[in-house]
């Protein structure tokens, strides 16, 4: 998996690309999150558009990331998502309800700005 950074405003939006299926994208991604925390950056959106396959071990780690932001009194919010990532994390197992969901990242940082 590889990870692009960008800021819009004081969101950070992080673009994926590859797979989420465990194992060193897990240590990747939370090194990632681990350090934006550190910067004091903690309103992070995950576009997702890039991302071919989740497995249960992806979704753990999404999860894991979200409480993460959240314990910094920050989010992590979900974007671009494609048709077969947006079946397992909405449609499988209903995480709708864990996560916001946009259809864009700029959206989704936009949203930051509506609270």
């Amino acid at each position: 998996m590889r990870i692009k950074e960008r800021v819009v405003g004081n969101v950070t939006i992080l673009e994926l690309k590859g797979n989420l299926m465990g194992g060193d994208e897990t240590d990747t991604f939370h090194g990632k999150l681990e350090s934006l925390r550190q910067d004091k950056i903690n309103q992070v959106v995950l576009d997702l558009g890039g991302v071919a396959l989740v497995s249960s071990a992806g979704v753990g780690m999404l999860i894991s990331g979200a409480k993460s932001m959240r314990a910094s009194d920050g989010d992590l919010r979900l974007a671009n998502l494609t048709e077969r990532v947006h079946n397992v994390l909405v449609v499988i197992t209903q995480l709708g309800a864990v996560f916001k969901i946009y259809e864009t990242a700029d959206r989704a940082a936009d949203s930051y700005d509506s609270e």
